[in-house]
């Protein structure tokens, strides 16, 4: 009866240090099974129970809980940077492929219209070709019309001056010869 009297108390006060356990794992006194002992002796319970060894297994616990937690709240600030740092890269490259096709687009639009204004440019160059050569035809025939119409005219003022010459050379003669 003593037995299970001291049983039930050692259990409410978590009186442990009687028992087997291993230092070294960080293993939470709730999930320790332990073996059935058949032989307790109060003088070696009571001189074995010691509070500060309790208070350094407690405290022993609540650093491995604590090192789990930090671990796990360590684990998922990576596991959330990994997937930010992820999104950011998927964003980035949408981005770049997006201005990549704008560019693209734009560029064809823009050889669409340089094309289309060497086009055009060529069409006027051609126009003002033909202007200026019908200019220069144009010109050419004034210029052909213009030198014979001064031939023209120089031949009617010789054949004039010729005739006024003749008639004041007979004139003369028949002032100085008399006339027949």
């Amino acid at each position: 009866m003593a037995t299970i009297s001291f049983a039930k108390s050692a259990a409410v006060m978590n009186i442990s240090s009687s028992f087997p356990q291993t230092q070294s794992v960080c293993i939470p006194s709730s999930s320790v099974s332990f073996r059935k002992v058949s032989n307790i002796s109060f003088t070696s319970v009571y001189s074995s129970f010691n509070v500060n060894q309790d208070r350094n297994i407690a405290a022993k616990e609540m650093r491995c809980r604590a090192k789990d937690s930090l671990a796990e709240q360590a684990a998922e600030k990576v596991d959330e940077g990994v997937a930010k740092a992820t999104e950011l890269s998927d964003s980035a490259k949408a981005k770049a492929t997006k201005d990549i096709e704008t560019t693209n687009a734009k560029s064809g639009d823009m050889q669409a219209d340089a094309k289309d204004m060497a086009a055009s440019m060529k069409d006027n160059v051609v126009e003002g070709t033909e202007k200026a050569t019908e200019s220069a035809s144009d010109l050419g025939e004034k210029a052909k019309k213009a030198v014979l119409d001064a031939g023209e005219t120089a031949k009617e003022n010789a054949n004039t001056a010729w005739e006024a010459t003749k008639d004041a050379a007979e004139s003369v003669k028949d002032a100085v010869v008399g006339k027949e």
